[in-house]
Parts: C-alpha cells; structure tokens; sequence
C-alpha cells in the first residue's frame, strides 16, 4: 500500500533528521523530501489514453485501478517522480513533450503523513504552527488532517503560508496514518494541485472578455490561455522550448514550531543620503550611505516579550575598510499580534567600497548579519545578507535640447556603463530540480543536513550543471550583464549571488510576456502580492540594474500583435491597470528613492511618460527589439541604429552530440520528423535553409554535422556583424540622429531542450560558434572590419574612460594560397575615451589590383591592445555573401603538446587556408581559449579547460568550412 509505505519512509526520514539535530535547534522543521505520496485519480473516460503512454509494467494497474499513485520528491515535479520510477521515459527525449500530454490534464494530490516530536506538546494553548511553502506550481489547495481546507494557493512565484493551532493538529492524521492520537500530534498534510491546462481554460472562459492571444502556432505544440495563470508563461511552449506545464511542489516546505516568533520577511535596502553631484570615480558626491532593514515577526507563542535585534557589517574580501557605524536607529512597532522591527543604520561614505560591474572595478560586497532574540532568551533566530554600495541611474536625457531625441545609457555610481549581454531563459524545464539544494533557506537550521548528507542520495535529476559553472560560462564569453526575460521565472537566490560577486548586471523583468493579461480585481490583486514579495527578495543585490514591467506587450497592443484594435481601449485600459496601477505603483512604494530604474515595458520608447500611444520600436529613444531573418545579414544596412539593442538574433542547431543524445537518432537531417518536431519557429527549418543559401550558395542536403555546422556558423557571422554594428554607433550619432548605443542584449543565453534555437550554448553548456564570435566582440577594445559596399573598412570601439593604444595588421589572401597579397598596417595610433573611430579603409577597386578575382579573396584583421585577451583574426570579404569561395583542403590535425592541472595545450595544425576552424571535445564538455578562427599559419595554439579533468581528457575533433562548403555562384 502506497500510502503506508509513504508513512513509514517519512517517519524514518524524520527519525533520521530529529537523531541529528540538537533539540535546541528543533525550530523549523524542513519537508524536503523523496518520501511524499502522489496520486491522480484519472477521469474514466481519459484512462486508456492515460495508460497507453505509459511504460509496459504500469498499464494494467492503471487501467485496473483508474489512478496513478507513486512516491515523490519535494522539491521536484510529477513528471520527474514518474520518470524516476521508470513509468514514463525521458520526457527531454524523442517527441515526449507532445506524447506525456495527457498528464497534463490531470489534477495531482501531494501528501504526507507527519508525526511530530514530542517538544510541540509541551507548549501552552494557543501556540501557533506555521507551514510554510516557498513554491507550489500553480493553482492548489491545501488540507490539513483531511478536515481543514485552506485558501487556495494561485501563484508559482508566490509563498503560501498558512497558520495552525495545536487543536487543527491534534488527532489528525488521515489515511495511512497510524499513530495514536492521543500519544501526540499527527499532522497529515495534502495539496491538490489542478492542471494548469484546464485551470487555464476554465478561468478564460469565466472572463468578461476574450484577453488575446487566445492560441499559439501549431509547430509550437502548446496549449491555450497561458495568460491567465501566474505561472512560468513558457510552460506552456515557445519558439525555442516545450510545453509541459509542470505540476508540482517546486520549492521546499518547512514546518515552524517551539519559539515564540517567526521571522517571516525580511526588506533591505541600500541608499545614500542627502543629495548631491558626482565629480568622478568614486565621488558619490553625498556624505553617507543608509542601510534600511525592516524585519516581520509571527507570533507563536502567548508569552511575553517582544523581539530585539542586533547586527554586524562586515567586508567580504579580507583586509578591505571596516565601515564604523555612524548613527542606528531600532524601532519596535506590533502590527496586530505580530511585529516589526524597523533598523536603520548610516555609514560615512568614504568607509564605503563601491561595488561596480564587471570590467569597471572591484565587486567590494559587505555581509549584514542579523540576529534576532527575547530578553528571556528562548527565540534566537539568524539572518544575513550580502548588500554591495552603488548608484544606478538610467539616463533618459534629451540630445542637444530634441524633442524625440533620448539617451538610453546606464550609469552605475557616476561612470557611464557599456552593456554586453544576453538574455536568459528558464535554465530548466522542470526548474524545481535548481532547489534541492537552495543556500537562500536560511532560517531553516536543518536545511544543510537535508541538502548534503541525506537528500544529494535519493533526489533525482540533480542539475546538469551548477549555477557557478553557468556563471563561468557567462564570464568567460565576457558577458557583463543579463536580462532575466519575462516569460521564464525570476531567478533563484544563488544567481544574484553569483552575479554579485562576478559584477554580473541583471535586468529583471516581472514574469509577463508576448500577451495580454486580465485585469479583474483577483489578478491585481495577485499580482501585488507577487510584485511584493519578489521585489522585496531582490532589491538589495547590487547586481539589479533595472525592473521592467514585461516584454513586448506593450509593442504587441501598438503594432496590433493580436488583433486587439476591435477594442484596443479597453487592452490599453487593461494595461495600464496592471503595469503602471499595479506592478509601477507597487515597486515604488517599495523602492521610494527608485534607486533601481524602472521600466513598464521592453521594447520602450524611452519610457519618460510610460504610455502606450508611444514608439516602442524608436530608434531615437529607449530601447529596441530587431528580428529579420530574411535580409542579407553582411549588410549593416538591413539593421537599425538603435540607443540600445536589447533583443536580436539568429537560430542554429546544437552541437550533433547534444542532437543525438536526445533525439535518439543517429541521422539527423534538416527536415526529417525529429528535427521537424523541435523546429518551434513557423517555418524555421525552411528560413534556416534560405540563409545558408544565402550566406554560402550551399548545395546538397542540410545533415548531420554539416547541418550543425553551417547552421552555427551563419549564427555567428549573422550575430556578430549585428554586434559590430551596434558597437560602431557607441557614442556616435548618424546624420539623422540614430545612434548612441550604449548597449546590446543579443537572444539568447541558453536553452532548455536539445533543438533550433537562438542560443550561444546548448543545454549541456557546450558553446556554440557564437559564443566565441561574442566573446571576441565583447572585449572593452574592439577592432572590427566590415564590406560598406565599396569599401572594406576597420572601426576601433573603446568603451574604457582612458585613452588605449592599438595595433592594426590587415592581411589580403587568395583563398587557395597562404602567401599574403598585400599588407597594411596601422601602428601605434589611440582610440579615445569612450568613443568609435574609423581607423583603416580601402576600397574594392584598390584590392582588385592585387586579387582581380575578388571572389577568391578575404582580408583578415588583426587587432591588439592591452586590452585584447582575444586575438582571434577576423575575416572580411568584399561583399556580402561567402558564395563561390573556392577551397583547398587543409588537412587539419590536432595533437596534445602539453597536460595542466586544469586544462590541456593544443597544437592546430594545417597544410592549407582553413577558415572558421571548429574545435569540439568528444568525451568533455569545456571551453577553448580559442574558436572558430581562420587558419593562414601552419600553425596554431590553443587551450581546452574541460568541466571535469582527467588523465583520458581529451579527443578533439577539428573541422573547417572546407569540410561542409558545397557553394554555388
């Protein structure tokens, strides 16, 4: 029996738990566990459906018995739990995202049996438990003891908490429950989680009005009315991922008992006081800063005493300034029967480290330890948080007095900051696996014995990678900021903690995407409280730069995305309540200063008023998402001269290996079913297959590694000149005022399946060509060369607030022979602060004295600085396709000259011209210090750190466009 098994695994589990800790610590009580029960009971008419999707040795039971019933995980998800228990495969693999949809519908009833120690017993009357749960996915309700149901649960990115008193426990217990009611406390715990699916169908259908869109395209096998729950928009599919539309407890759960208050919020704020003008580096230009600490207690118990706190500041880096505390101010106020406990605390500035971005400075960062107590001394509860000092403003001023014309720039503590990003999806289909093993729980004493000794044993689907090693990749392709998108989930602790150490930016968006969004009182309402408790998490890390209301709602009622002009006062309306009402009215109360910016939407038109009649595509103002995947993309003048790029991009295909390991195929091809399946974009493999016609003249079938490699290469060279581009305007304006970019966000980061997408890695980390392309173009120095149309030209792009000397050597090849052409050179010249110079320039017809066959021809540039860790060449061809590129073969080798602790040295070698040399570990996943380059020397360096080092490590394979060019005129 399910249920009785489920009863005596949680009792061991928790005779394990109370065994470990000291009595005195017994105060939360943390769930997390794979000893939960999980059931649905199937609807009879869907039960042969359900059954057959299963795997052999569960049908008959299910058809038999009408439910599925398994032990499960939490944190984690039902389709995790079956996968472990072997009744579903892979839901990552083949098709199964369409296959497991029938689960989808089903509603799912999480529980657990839970005999309480004896402490509890011995409090008085009137004593309060508290059950929190820091994450339930989505729509639910709670019963404790099979009599006492609780408000339902509404939103992923919400906490419920829920208050019980020693008479709701006592003598509960419920089915499978064993224990002697009168011997003790027994607390049954369920939560009946509805499918999203029809949870989302029945609330649209109840609604006033249709609230678009109401569906998606076919090729993205989803499902209708995402916008009506709170939850993760792109469960529901997108153009890059599935639809699986998780159900489960995603987050963990504890139980608090035995002390007399709960320390239930707690609200930092870093700010300065007084007002006043920066001058320069490190001139806050006020006389102190201010740390606001609001503190919300429960109360449990009916004793006396009130709560008191003390505190400490202490740098992180050893040897850094010990800030004195100026002056503190601790106020105590009840708030009903609870409390809060209100800190203020001021320091002289010039005690203070700033924090800065990367690349712009040291990331100094001070721990705020808080320690909670009673005068009779039996509460004592510790907090902390790591809190950096800085200045963010985001310039919106006009230029030279023009109405239209607004800078779109960030300015962190007085300094102008050149952004370099990317945007970041869901790290996970199944994100609650990214939880198990949470550092943010820290009022639970009992979280590090879960999360290391008894749970790294029995949770499944522990991540692929951790959180530092994606912070490796981020920093290492020389990423300075990141947009966490809207249609994903904000992020876990652990992320704002690693991008405030690494100096990483976060724009943070709210949870709303490519929709519009109800606006009945219950939304709103739902919203604030999300609002709230997210903005109240996050507001103290140094790394947000920015909140943004949503992506492209607002340009999706302006350029009539969905058809909303029948009613489009009604949506504008609508909009506005949610995003400048609600969303802007509750971040403002809690960032009174606004010392992190806020904008209602992405794409903006700058955002000075915030309304929707305004541009939000301006080229003049705010910021600008750009897509076009049929222009000729070597031509810089398909593209926009925007203030600040913050979408664009191009699809590829992931590494074969990544392919193959999820498709379950050994021979993938551009359209066969499989490919077909995971091509989300309309019409995506017929686009893909236009440009590598395009870009290369390509005859023959798109397959294989071929398919992988020139899909990855147009990504890169698409991708790249977009980045070049942008990065030429850097403080430059065109004759018509476009211009001024001040950064670029290209899309995306990463991804969540194996399939097409716009990604610079794939779900397994491994890099593709344009993470390497990015990592060049992403240097503070930049060197880079582009075709105008008649002219091959080099611009040098300096974003440092100092004068930098560079090098130029500039190289023409006949594509057949190694012996260089002609040469130039550009010595010893130097770029000005901040600024984007023309620096080398020749025209088509002065190369055509020297290759009268420019078909044949390339130019490499190469460009060094002081600042140039990156010295891949770079290579143009006076035109704007690599069509009718006549090749030798190479006859590439790689041998191992040298094993590190660390890493291994490659020698590259090759007998020919070998352009866009790709490099790829067979048995690693890891990164090259070099990739994706042309080979016009016999030979190359290069080094390979791989995720995990060994004496076997490493078999590389090489390759070239030689291998895969098959052009035509």
């Amino acid at each position: 029996n399910n249920a009785i098994m489920s009863y005596f695994d949680m009792s061991v589990f928790l005779l394990l738990l109370l065994v470990t800790i000291p009595p005195s610590l017994q105060l939360v009580l943390d769930l997390s566990s794979p000893c939960w029960h999980i059931e649905s009971e199937i609807p009879s008419r869907d039960v042969e459906r359900v059954a057959g999707i299963l795997s052999r040795g569960f049908r008959d039971e299910v058809r038999r018995t009408g439910r599925i019933a398994l032990n499960g995980t939490v944190p984690g998800y039902v389709l995790q739990d079956m996968h472990r228990k072997g009744m579903i495969g892979d839901p990552l693999a083949k098709d199964h995202d369409v296959k497991y949809r029938p689960l989808s519908r089903l509603s799912w009833l999480y529980r657990t049996p839970l005999p309480l120690p004896s402490k509890p017993q011995e409090k008085e009357e009137g004593d309060k438990f508290l059950l929190v749960f820091e994450g339930i996915d989505t729509a639910a309700y709670i019963v404790i003891n099979k009599i006492h149901v609780f408000k339902s649960h509404d939103n992923q990115f919400r906490r419920t908490v829920i208050e019980l008193t020693r008479e709701q426990i006592a003598g509960g217990g419920g089915r499978g429950n064993h224990s002697d009611s009168a011997k003790g406390l027994n607390l049954t715990i369920e939560v009946v989680i509805s499918s999203a699916v029809e949870e989302a169908d029945k609330r649209a259908f109840e609604y006033p009005h249709i609230v678009p869109p109401v569906s998606f395209p076919d090729v993205q096998h989803g499902e209708k009315h995402r916008n009506f729950l709170r939850k993760s928009p792109s469960s529901f599919s997108w153009d890059w991922g599935p639809a699986f539309f998780p159900a489960g407890i995603w987050k963990p759960v504890h139980l608090v008992y035995g002390q007399d208050f709960y320390l239930s919020a707690v609200d930092v704020t870093t700010g300065r006081n007084g007002t006043g003008v920066t001058t320069g580096r490190n001139d806050t230009g006020f006389s102190s800063w201010n740390v606001k600490v609001t503190l919300d207690f429960v109360k449990l118990t009916n004793r006396g005493g009130k709560p008191e706190v003390t505190y400490t500041l202490k740098p992180i880096i050893p040897g850094v300034k010990h800030p004195e505390t100026h002056s503190n101010i601790i106020r105590f106020r009840r708030k009903g029967k609870d409390g809060v406990i209100e800190v203020t605390l001021e320091f002289v500035a010039s005690d203070i480290e700033m924090w800065y971005p990367r690349g712009y400075g040291d990331q100094h960062l001070y721990n705020l330890t808080l320690k909670a107590g009673t005068s009779h001394g039996s509460y004592c509860e510790s907090t902390s948080r790591v809190l950096g000092f800085r200045t963010v403003e985001l310039n919106q001023d006009k230029l030279d007095g023009e109405g239209n014309q607004r800078k779109f720039e960030f300015v962190i503590n007085g300094e102008p900051v050149y952004i370099k990003g990317a945007n970041m999806v869901p790290v996970s289909v199944f994100e609650g696996r990214n939880y198990g093993n949470s550092s943010a729980q820290d009022a639970s004493p009992s979280n590090a014995l879960l999360g290391n000794a008894l749970l790294d044993t029995v949770l499944l689907s522990r991540d692929r990678f951790s959180m530092t090693e994606l912070f490796d990749r981020v920093e290492f392709g020389g990423i300075n900021a990141i947009r966490v998108w809207g249609g994903g989930v904000y992020r876990e602790d652990e992320f704002y903690e690693e991008a405030d150490r690494r100096g990483i930016m976060i724009w943070q968006e709210f949870m709303f995407a490519c929709s519009m969004y109800p606006a009945d009182e219950r939304f709103l309402e739902n919203v604030r409280g999300e609002v709230k408790e997210q903005v109240t998490r996050l507001k103290h890390h140094p790394s947000i730069i920015l909140l943004s209301g949503n992506n492209e709602n607002k340009q999706g009622i302006q350029e009539n995305w969905y058809s909303t002009d029948y009613n489009k006062t009604t949506f504008v309306s609508e909009y506005m309540a949610l995003y400048d009402g609600v969303i802007r009215d509750a971040v403002d109360g809690l960032i009174p200063d606004r010392s992190i910016p806020f904008l209602l939407s992405s794409p903006s038109n700058g955002e000075r008023t915030g309304w929707v009649e305004d541009d939000p595509q301006s080229q003049h103002a705010g910021d600008v998402h750009f897509y076009n995947y049929t222009c000729q993309c070597l031509d810089t003048g398909n593209f926009p001269v925007p203030r600040f790029a913050s979408e664009f991009g191009f699809q590829s295909y992931p590494s074969l290996r990544t392919l193959r390991a999820a498709l379950k195929a050994h021979n993938i091809t551009l359209h066969d079913a499989n490919t077909q399946h995971r091509q989300h974009l309309v019409n995506g493999n017929d686009i893909l297959e236009d440009q590598i016609t395009r870009m290369f003249g390509q005859k023959g079938p798109l397959q294989g590694e071929t398919l992988v490699y020139l899909t990855q290469l147009n990504q890169a060279l698409c991708v790249s000149s977009e980045i070049a581009h942008f990065r030429r305007f850097y403080n430059r304006r065109s004759e018509d005022g476009r211009g001024m970019n001040a950064g670029v966000l290209l899309w995306q980061l990463n991804d969540v399946w194996a399939a097409p997408t716009w990604s610079v890695m794939d779900i397994e980390l491994r890099p593709k060509m344009l993470y390497y392309a990015m990592r060049r173009l992403y240097q503070p120095v930049i060197g880079t060369g582009y075709w105008n149309g008649t002219h091959v030209e080099v611009s040098v792009v300096n974003e440092l607030n100092e004068r930098v000397e560079y090098k130029i050597d500039v190289f023409l090849f006949d594509a057949q022979n190694p012996k260089v052409l002609k040469e130039w050179y550009v010595l010893k010249q130097s770029a000005p602060p901040r600024s984007s110079i023309l620096t080398f320039s020749v025209s088509g017809n002065e190369l055509e004295q020297s290759c009268p066959d420019l078909q044949k021809c390339f130019i490499a540039v190469e460009f060094s600085s002081k600042y140039n860790e990156i010295r891949t060449p770079e290579i143009v061809r006076p035109g704007f396709s690599w069509k009718g590129l006549s090749l030798k073969k190479p006859d590439l080798r790689v041998e191992i000259m040298q094993r590190l602790e660390d890493r291994i040295v490659l020698a590259v070698h090759s007998q020919e011209i070998a352009l866009w040399v790709w490099l790829e570990a067979k048995d690693q996943v890891g990164v090259f210090s070099m990739n994706m380059f042309p080979l016009y020397q016999s030979m190359v360096v290069v080094e390979f750190i791989p995720r995990v080092m060994s004496e076997s490590c490493c078999r590389v394979h090489v390759t070239s466009l030689y291998n895969h060019y098959r052009s035509g005129k």
